[in-house]
């Protein structure tokens, strides 16, 4: 049994693997919510501090995420997840996935 909830393909250092540790109760072709909101997270941690926008744009210091909150609105398939960054905003910076 494996020890992580995804490994990271070798080949796409953007493309993570689920393993039967992120199954659901509910369904077993499934996640639980929970695996792929801590995928989301720990890509929030390790988005670029100097690409992240800056309140004043000249201040030296980045903002950071104080609230992360993640919503669902279907079923997530036991199938790779692909990291996407999407470009910064004027005030925030987000950070997606798309299911593939």
């Amino acid at each position: 049994m494996a020890d992580s909830l995804f490994v990271r393909d070798p080949s796409d250092p953007n493309l993570y693997h689920p393993t039967g540790l992120t199954r659901g109760p509910w369904s077993p072709d499934a996640q639980h919510g929970g695996p792929p909101a801590a995928l989301l997270a720990m890509a929030l941690e390790a988005h670029d501090d100097d690409k992240a926008p800056r309140n004043p744009p000249d201040s030296d210091e980045a903002n950071f995420a104080a609230r992360l909150n993640v919503e669902l609105l279907r079923p997530v398939p036991l199938t790779p997840l692909r990291e996407i960054v999407a470009a910064p905003a004027d005030r925030a910076s987000r950070v997606g996935h798309e299911w593939t």
